[in-house]
This record gives C-alpha cells, sequence and structure tokens, in this order.
C-alpha cells in the first residue's frame, strides 16, 4: 500500500500548488482591473448627467451623432449598491421603458455653472397653422 500513500500524497501536493497559483493569479487580476477604475462620489440628492451612449432616445431626424452626449441633469434618489443607483427620471423617458437604475459608468457628476456664462436652450417654437408645403 506505500504507492498509493504516494498517490495520494503527490495528488494532495499537485491540488494545493494549484490551488496557490490559482488564489496568485486572481490578485494579480484584481490588480490589473483596478488600475484603471476611478472611484466615484455620488451621494443621494446629487444630480447627474447621463449618457445617451446606449439609450434610444431618437428624435425622428435620423440624425444619432448630432443628439448630445449626455442628458440630464437628474438626481439620484437612492444608492442601490456601492456603483448602481436609481434616477428620477421624467416621464417621457420611463414611457420608453428606459428603466431607473444605472451603473456608476455611464454617470458624469454634475457641476452648475456659477457664473451663468451660458444660457438654458431656448425651446423650441410651435407655429400654429401653417401651411405644408406640397408640389
Amino acid at each position: 500500500m506505500p504507492s498509493s500513500k504516494l498517490f495520494l500524497e503527490a495528488i494532495y501536493d499537485t491540488t494545493k500548488f494549484v490551488h496557490e497559483r490559482i488564489v496568485k493569479q486572481n490578485t494579480n487580476m484584481a490588480e490589473y482591473a483596478n488600475k484603471s477604475r476611478i472611484p466615484h462620489s455620488f451621494k443621494i440628492d446629487n444630480y447627474v448627467w447621463l449618457s445617451t451612449r446606449n439609450l434610444s432616445l431618437e428624435d425622428g431626424s435620423g440624425m444619432r451623432k448630432l443628439n448630445s452626449k449626455f442628458c440630464g441633469p437628474f438626481r439620484i434618489s437612492k444608492k442601490i449598491n456601492d456603483v448602481r443607483f436609481r434616477l428620477e427620471l421624467p416621464h417621457p423617458m420611463i414611457s420608453k421603458v428606459i428603466h431607473d437604475c444605472f451603473h456608476c459608468s455611464p454617470l458624469k457628476p454634475f457641476v452648475s455653472d456659477k457664473l451663468n456664462r451660458y444660457q438654458k436652450p431656448l425651446l423650441p417654437i410651435q407655429i400654429a397653422n401653417t401651411p405644408k408645403n406640397t408640389k
């Protein structure tokens, strides 16, 4: 039976070696992944911009590249976990079946302009009873 003991010891040593290598590789991968991560400072009641990259906010013109890169600002109503937040979205966005929970990656902190350098955009002009072009 000494051969079976040697066999079991070899299996145990191999398993222990492989486990140590896996743990070491996991720590190396975590360090590499965390190098590019930027900590965020979002809190409840803060305002944030929301990236429109993965949102379907078509205005009907078909010119997505001319639309704004961010929409909002929206208030953070709840912190679900460290990287997930619930925003207070307006009714038109909710009616387009846009979920109100977002990962922190498409969010950008809103900084108000205290110098009033920029004016708010004007609302589109609605002209009543305008004739359509007919040819």
